[in-house]
């Protein structure tokens, strides 16, 4: 649902390789509604704001800090001056990683 504004019930189910007439649950005692709901005007679907609590605890961003972090200590070494890695997010800018020890002075 991510990948199309608006899917029909044809395109869920060309992109998901699951029969037309399937229907897709959530897990659980999760409502369906909660995550999608109709739009029955347009014969469409959309996904609601509340669908975004289901990434609750998942970091996409924490994987740039993992690759980083060594090069960042080899550059603080080198500049002999601390530096942190920095990503948008929510309209601010968020520290994802610094240097754990301090460069050693020259």
């Amino acid at each position: 649902m991510n990948r199309r504004k608006l899917p029909s019930v044809v395109e869920l189910a060309r992109d998901t390789r699951l029969p037309r007439p399937t229907r897709i649950s959530p897990p659980g005692n999760v409502e369906p509604r909660w995550i999608c709901h109709p739009k029955p005007a347009l014969d469409r679907y959309c996904l609601t704001s509340q669908v975004r609590a289901l990434s609750d605890g998942f970091a996409e961003d924490d994987w740039i800090a993992d690759i980083a972090a060594p090069l960042m200590t080899q550059l603080t070494r080198q500049l002999v001056w601390p530096v942190a890695l920095m990503t948008f997010e929510a309209g601010r800018m968020l520290v994802r990683e610094t240097p754990t020890k301090p460069a050693p002075c020259r």
